[in-house]
């Protein structure tokens, strides 16, 4: 299972929206990226349409096998 939590063009700008439903550009919302990056939440690779989470963190063992954003899909079984 992989740590990634995707996201469509936009939609993290609107759930990160302050109180008064302004929401963030997205150079703010880079920033804010930039920030969990520093402090450790998020992994290096993540970005505002891919939140990468640190196994040691949040991992639980369920998700998705697949993240669109950074091109990971599982390897595909022949099948006669």
């Amino acid at each position: 299972m992989l740590g990634h939590a995707e996201f469509p063009p936009g939609e993290l700008n609107k759930i990160m929206a302050d109180k008064s439903g302004k929401i963030p550009s997205n150079n703010a919302l880079n920033l804010y990226v930039g920030r969990a990056k520093k402090w450790g939440l998020i992994e290096a690779e993540s970005n505002r349409r891919c939140l990468v989470l640190p196994m040691h963190f949040f991992q639980k063992g369920i998700g998705d096998e697949t993240c669109d954003e950074h091109g990971i899909r599982p390897a595909k079984r022949f099948r006669p």
